[in-house]
């Protein structure tokens, strides 16, 4: 898997997952809060996921002729707007149930014919930043130990 690639794959594991669905998935462009469908998401059904921008955590394995093995911290954040989401008209998913869901889609998922390419829980598995203006704000954490190998 190319590190470009990674950012897409979560997405889609997420929207490829029954039971999100109904759940707009983004993917960030480094401009978050303001990512492109973020308010309209919030507005409409009431709940987002949005896949941020990759981080380096360092490297796990580095071989003198270019191969190496590099960690890769991965958050998904799920935005609840509690007044939208949990009303007849909302897509009625709380923000926990989409952490639970989220977290079902992702962990131990791999791309088929690609050996090390398995996400895991981060440490610790999300944070919960609470309800800031009636928005609640829960941050899956995930880890993959990326190859990189030379051309």
């Amino acid at each position: 898997m190319k590190i470009e690639d990674v950012q897409p794959w979560i997405a889609g594991l997420l929207g490829g997952y029954e039971p999100l669905a109904p759940v707009t998935v983004l993917v960030d462009d480094g401009s978050y809060p303001k990512t492109p469908g973020r308010e309209d998401a919030l507005r409409k059904g009431g709940l987002v996921l949005i896949v941020w921008q990759i981080e380096s955590d360092g490297l796990i394995d580095d071989h003198p002729r270019g191969a190496a093995i590099e960690r890769l911290n991965l958050a998904v954040v799920i935005e609840e707007n509690v007044a939208v989401c949990r009303t007849p008209e909302g897509l009625r998913m709380p923000a926990e149930k989409a952490l639970r869901l989220v977290r079902e889609a992702v962990v131990g998922a791999k791309r088929s014919g690609e050996p090390g390419t398995v996400l895991r829980s981060g440490d610790p598995p999300f944070h919960n930043f609470g309800n800031l203006n009636g928005v609640q704000r829960l941050v899956v954490l995930l880890s993959l130990d990326l190859p990189i190998l030379p051309a």
